[in-house]
Parts: C-alpha cells; structure tokens; sequence
C-alpha cells in the first residue's frame, strides 16, 4: 500500500517542481512518467550521501517510518532552494540512463550557502 501512495505523491510534486520551472507542457509527461518508484527511491538515497549525518538520520527515519512523508520533505528540498534555471538545466541534462544522478547532480551544482539552507530547512522540518 505505501508503495502507491509513494508514487502518487512523487508524480505529484514532480508536477509542481516543472510548473515552477516553466518546463514544456508538453514534456511533462514523459518526464514524469520515468518516476518509476524504485528508481525514485533509490535516486532519494543517492541525496542521503551529501547530508551531514545528522540531517542523514532525520531522513533516513523519515523514509523508514513514513516512506511518502521522506518524498515530500527531499522533493521540498528541490522546490525551495533550486532556481528554475538549475531544474531545468538537470532536466535537460539528464537521460532515462543517467536519472539515478538527478539528486546528485542537482546537490553537486548547490553553493555552501545553499547547503547551509538546506540544512537550517531540514532543521525546521517537523520530525514524524
């Protein structure tokens, strides 16, 4: 049962990050349609790497108690500290092959400054 929920939620918001971006109509749904749920979740596990341990852990419990509240909060992350032009950047640049890196890609292009929001922004988060 969570796994649907999952990826409706994923879909969903993936939605929201291409309208905020300005994407292609269009293009929004081939786009989504490669959110497969695993390949989502495992992509979700690449971000956890580039956290601090303790923002690591806050994740890590999230995703194991509550798996579609973990899509949220690192999906809020994307929507709150990437400007459209990175989204759209990531998405031009990323291949079905290559869709495993987005969040990696996405953390690798981030200032200090924006890890450090990130990481006040996870801090904010409430814990479930």
């Amino acid at each position: 049962m969570p796994h649907m929920s999952q990826r409706v939620d994923s879909r969903t918001l993936f939605e929201e990050i291409l309208k905020t971006a300005d994407f292609p109509e269009d293009e929004h749904a081939a786009l989504v349609g490669r959110l497969e749920s695993a390949v989502y979740v495992q992509t979700l596990k690449n971000l956890l790497c580039h956290l601090p341990a303790g923002q690591r852990t806050k994740l890590e419990s999230t995703m194991h108690f509550h798996p579609e509240f973990f899509l949220e909060r690192a999906i809020a992350i994307l929507q709150a500290f990437a400007s459209p032009e990175q989204i759209v950047k990531i998405f031009h640049t990323t291949s079905e092959e290559t869709f495993l890196e987005f969040f990696d890609t996405f953390l690798t292009s981030c200032t200090k400054e924006q890890k450090h929001k990130i990481d006040r922004y996870l801090d904010k988060m409430p814990a479930k």
